[in-house]
């Protein structure tokens, strides 16, 4: 069963790669990351910092071809940013899909 895991990433990698250290990454895992680039220049740099970090993890690790990463832009309202970020996970199941042949089947967040 393929199953893909969706964590939020601030400005340190430590809340999405700790989880996957300790409960390991099997060939069925796939890995989204949502992120938002807002702010100064120092706050979207480590935001761009943290997102390098866990590409070398996931490089490093073997699971880099199954590590999504998808900026979400914070709207004005409510019911935009929930739009914005299921999107996001739309577009990821759909990519899973082109790379893999494989259908998502749970979704754990």
């Amino acid at each position: 069963m393929s199953k893909l895991y969706v964590f939020t990433l601030g400005f340190t990698p430590e809340f999405v790669f700790k989880p996957l250290l300790e409960a390991g990454v099997n060939a069925n895992m796939y890995i989204a990351v949502l992120y938002v680039l807002i702010g100064d220049d120092y706050s979207r740099r480590r935001v761009s910092d943290a997102i390098s970090y866990i590409e070398r993890l996931g490089r490093e690790a073997g699971f880099v071809d199954r590590l999504f990463f998808q900026q979400v832009s914070l709207r004005n309202t409510f019911s935009e940013i929930v739009y914005e970020i299921t999107s996001a996970l739309a577009e990821t199941i759909r990519e899973v899909g082109r790379k893999s042949g494989r259908k998502i089947e749970e979704i754990q967040v």
